[in-house]
């Protein structure tokens, strides 16, 4: 994995098993204090290669963040 080791892949990972339809607010504010101090361009370079509906909530959810 490209992005192995960083904050972004243990997210994937996790998303790719609570599944699209699990995720909701408690989980976003999660990711939120999770990811809090990550560098827009670690993250969008982290993100390069998860699949599509990861990388749409994590956008998401970061956009106001980073």
């Amino acid at each position: 994995m490209f992005a192995a080791g960083t904050k972004e892949a243990l997210l994937v990972q996790a998303l790719k098993f609570l599944g699209k339809e699990h995720v909701d607010q408690t989980a976003i504010q999660a990711i939120k204090k999770f990811l809090k101090g990550t560098k827009r361009n670690e993250f969008e370079k982290n993100l390069k290669f998860a699949p599509q509906w990861i990388r749409k909530i994590l956008f998401d959810t970061m956009m106001n963040e980073l």
